[in-house]
């Protein structure tokens, strides 16, 4: 299992921050990018973003926006390894193709109440499903205890039907919640690493992930 950290609740957002964070234990940055308009809150426009970039660190970009097309563009740029996008905005397909043609790995991420039926006839062309484990927008939101089901239903599905996406969940994630989602490929932490010394949070989820 692979840990993605949030810097949406880092304090201060620096290069330096970044470099320190990464270097704690992690292996990936999630970037949240919100435009005000998918989800209330805005966030990491990339203008913010390009100047704190660290090379050579692993980026799983999650866009919560209505229009993903000028993010792609913007954010393509910075060569992360994940773009995602929400299914809820529609287009599915042309945005999975828009990211793919970037030479990166396209996400579907899905609200918690978003049926998972709705999304199956997209997974055999995505990298990643995103199971948002609060509802997207905010962080420090506790953890929906249906995302559990969500998970399992996912995992059997690539199974069963020998597709190749990864699993990643976000929201509310500590070392509490950790040890039931050992299905995922990948889990996204934020306010759990950032609210006390890195090194320390990161060595608490890493010890309930084995």
């Amino acid at each position: 299992m692979k840990l993605s950290g949030s810097i949406l609740d880092l304090t201060p957002k620096t290069k330096d921050a970044i470099q320190k964070i990464s270097a704690s234990g992690l292996d990936y940055i999630h970037v949240d990018v919100m435009d005000g308009d998918f989800v209330p809150n805005v966030s990491f426009p990339f203008s913010e973003v390009s100047p704190i970039i660290v090379p050579n660190l692993k980026y799983d970009v999650h866009l919560m926006v209505q229009n993903p097309e000028i993010y792609i563009e913007q954010f393509s740029s910075i060569h992360p390894e994940f773009i995602t996008f929400h299914y809820e905005i529609g287009n599915t397909m042309k945005w999975i193709s828009e990211i793919h043609s970037k030479g990166i790995k396209a996400g579907l991420s899905v609200k918690p109440d978003t049926d998972l039926e709705e999304i199956k006839s997209f997974l055999p062309f995505v990298d990643l499903v995103l199971v948002m484990s609060v509802e997207p927008g905010k962080g420090g939101q506790s953890f929906l205890e249906q995302t559990y089901s969500r998970i399992e239903e996912l995992y059997h599905y690539r199974n069963q039907n020998h597709l190749h996406y990864q699993i990643e969940v976000d929201g509310g994630i500590n070392n509490q919640n950790t040890p039931k989602l050992k299905k995922c490929d990948m889990i996204v932490v934020g306010s759990f690493i950032t609210k006390g010394n890195y090194k320390e949070q990161i060595d608490k989820i890493r010890e309930a992930m084995e």
